[in-house]
C-alpha cells in the first residue's frame, strides 16, 4: 500500500530489500492505471502537444478530508502526513505522464510550502465531537443536520475529534515545484478544505502544440490545439467507481503477477520514487514553511 515509507530510515530499508528481491509487486497506486489517465499519458507521449512547457496539477480533496482532522489520520506520527498519504497518488500520477522519466528525466529539485488556516484553534485536545458544547452548531460536526459528517452515526460519529483543537496535525493546503533534468518543472497545489462541486483533481499539460486538460471529477479529457481550430473531448463516464476506475486495473494487475503473467504498472520501484519525492517535498516544506 501507499506510501511505501513514511521516512527516510523505512525508504532506506525498503529500497536495500528491494534491490535484493525479484519478486513482483504492485503498489496501491490506482491513478496512474485509471482510463482517464492512461489516455492521457499516451496522448502527451504520442508528442502530440508538441515540444511540452509546464504541468499543472490540482488536488481539492472534498468532504471526505475532514478524516485528515478528525480521525487517527490527524496523527502524523502515524501516517507520515498528507504529502505522504495524498500527494503521494499526484506525484505518481505525475511522473507517469512523463513517462517515468523517458519524457522530461528524473526529478532533480523540489521546492514546497504548506499551510493550515482553516483546521486549527483553541478548543481543548482530545475533545470529541459527542462532547462539545457547540456539536449542535458546529459545520464540521456529524450532530448538525445537513452537515457533511450527519450521515456518520453511532460509534463512527462519537470517535470524531475536534477538528478545531490544539491537537489537530495536518497541513491543509500545500504546493510544490518539481523541476526534472529537462529543465521542465511541474507545480502541484492540494487543499483539504474545499466541498460538494468544488472538488477538483488532475492536471493540465501544456506544450507548444496543443494543452490538455483532465480532471477525475468531471471525467473528461479535452486537449485544445493551438494552431488550428481544434478541440478534442473524450468522455468516460466512471466517475464512481473506486479510484476513478484504478482500483480495477490494479486488481487485474495483481492476479496477473501472482501468476506471472505480466510486469506490474505500478511496481516497488514506482512506489519508491514517488515516495523520495515526498520526502523531499515534506523536508522542503519544514524547513521553508511555519503553521
Amino acid at each position: 500500500e501507499k506510501p511505501v515509507a513514511i521516512d527516510w530510515e523505512q525508504f532506506r530499508r525498503l529500497s536495500e530489500a528491494f534491490s535484493a528481491s525479484k519478486s513482483p509487486t504492485v503498489v496501491g497506486f490506482p491513478l496512474r492505471v485509471s482510463p482517464l489517465c492512461e489516455l492521457a499519458a499516451r496522448i502527451v507521449r504520442s508528442g502530440t502537444l508538441g515540444t511540452l512547457a509546464q504541468l499543472q496539477a490540482v488536488n481539492n480533496v472534498p468532504a471526505y478530508s475532514i478524516g485528515y482532522y478528525m480521525g487517527w489520520m490527524r496523527d502524523e506520527a502515524q501516517t507520515g502526513g498528507l504529502w505522504m498519504q495524498k500527494a503521494t497518488h499526484d506525484f505518481d500520477y505525475l511522473l507517469s505522464l512523463l513517462g517515468d522519466g523517458e519524457l522530461a528525466g528524473q526529478p532533480t529539485r523540489v521546492i514546497a510550502m504548506e499551510s493550515k488556516q482553516v483546521f486549527r484553534g483553541d478548543r481543548p485536545a482530545g475533545l470529541h465531537c459527542r462532547e462539545c458544547d457547540i456539536r449542535h452548531e458546529c459545520v464540521e460536526s456529524p450532530y448538525l443536520p445537513g452537515s457533511a459528517r450527519s450521515r456518520q452515526t453511532g460509534r463512527e460519529a462519537a470517535s470524531l475529534q475536534c477538528a478545531f483543537a490544539v491537537d489537530t496535525g495536518n497541513h491543509d493546503s500545500a504546493s510544490a515545484l518539481i523541476q526534472f533534468e529537462s529543465g521542465l518543472h511541474v507545480n502541484y497545489t492540494q487543499n483539504f478544505v474545499t466541498r460538494r462541486g468544488a472538488a477538483a483533481r488532475g492536471a493540465t499539460v501544456i506544450g507548444h502544440a496543443a494543452t490538455l486538460s483532465f480532471d477525475w471529477y468531471r471525467d473528461e479529457v479535452v486537449v485544445h490545439h493551438h494552431h488550428e481550430a481544434r478541440v478534442e473531448r473524450h468522455s468516460f463516464g466512471k466517475g464512481d467507481e473506486g479510484h476513478h476506475g484504478g482500483d480495477d486495473e490494479l486488481g487485474r494487475d495483481f492476479v496477473k503477477a501472482m501468476s506471472g503473467r505480466t510486469s506490474s504498472r505500478a511496481s516497488l520501484a514506482i512506489g519508491l520514487e514517488s515516495a523520495r519525492l515526498c520526502l523531499r517535498a515534506r523536508d522542503a516544506a519544514r524547513a521553508t514553511t511555519s503553521h
